[in-house]
């Protein structure tokens, strides 16, 4: 008697287990799960089937000529695998397969655990006889990088709390540098945009130096794109450097993007949070 309540104990534990494992999930990947060179995995790890390579997941807003250095895009992600929930993973690699770019999630999608990419933060549920879609931004390198390639997983799931029965397509997206066309040299404004200490505890100073008299504003968003503070509205600046500090103490740790706008021109940087 007690070696059959054993067994039935450890199956009930197993179930609870598998289930846990399967749905977990829906609230974002676990990181590294788009099939890219870096990557590798992809969202079969957690749900059974082997993944398809499907184009057109991927589409931006980068020109045919190529990014331009330091300008942000819009990247979406949409498909239609005929299921009742989806979610994906979003990331960009150079040549030499390293993350690049800087992420800013969108409605319904967060960054991951590493800010290397970008993922559902909701099981996404697609309207009658529409595709599912997010789009985030990414903020192109500096100059000299390169090919950039998006790498996404897309997941089609049934929504029963298992892994069968599921979808996995994937897809990548290359894209040429513009050279000789950086935020700073089509400008002429921006010389340095810089943050420390980062990781940031209390207090975040900000380095801006700008070649030309303009017009300054800075913004701070968490992991999931929302605003968390406008730490400096629009503000005329003559040329020079300019030192600045905001208080971080009341934050949460996590991540955060720090974007910059100069005479109507955006660039991001990551700031963690301890």
């Amino acid at each position: 008697m007690k070696s059959r309540l054993l067994f039935i104990g450890i199956g009930l534990i197993l179930t609870s287990f598998t289930l846990t494992f399967f749905t977990s999930y829906k609230l974002g990947s676990p990181g590294s799960r788009t099939g890219s060179p870096k990557d590798i995995e992809d969202c079969t790890v957690c749900h059974d089937g082997t993944s398809e390579q499907k184009t057109g997941l991927i589409t931006t807003d980068i020109p045919a000529e190529g990014y331009k250095a330091g300008e942000t895009y819009n990247i979406t992600v949409e498909g239609d695998l005929s299921k009742n929930m989806y979610g994906f993973e979003l990331t960009a690699e150079a040549s030499d397969n390293s993350k690049i770019g800087v992420w800013k999630a969108g409605t319904g999608s967060k960054l991951t655990t590493t800010s290397e990419a970008v993922c559902h933060s909701g099981p996404g549920i697609p309207t009658s006889g529409a595709n599912i879609s997010w789009t985030c931004t990414w903020t192109a390198p500096s100059a000299g990088t390169g090919k950039v390639t998006f790498y996404a997983s897309l997941l089609g799931a049934n929504g029963d709390g298992g892994s069968s029965g599921d979808k996995v397509y994937l897809d990548n997206s290359a894209h040429e540098e513009k050279l000789g066309t950086s935020l700073a040299s089509e400008l002429s404004i921006l010389n340095e945009f810089s943050v420390f200490p980062n990781p940031v505890q209390n207090i975040m100073n900000v380095r801006l130096s700008l070649e030309n008299e303009a017009t300054v504003s800075l913004f701070l968003f968490d992991s999931k794109g929302a605003m968390v503070k406008k730490l400096m509205q629009p503000t005329n600046k003559v040329e020079g450097t300019f030192d600045n500090s905001f208080e971080m103490s009341q934050l949460q740790s996590g991540n955060y993007i720090l974007e910059l706008e100069v005479g109507g021109s955006r660039t991001t940087k990551l700031v963690v949070k301890k």
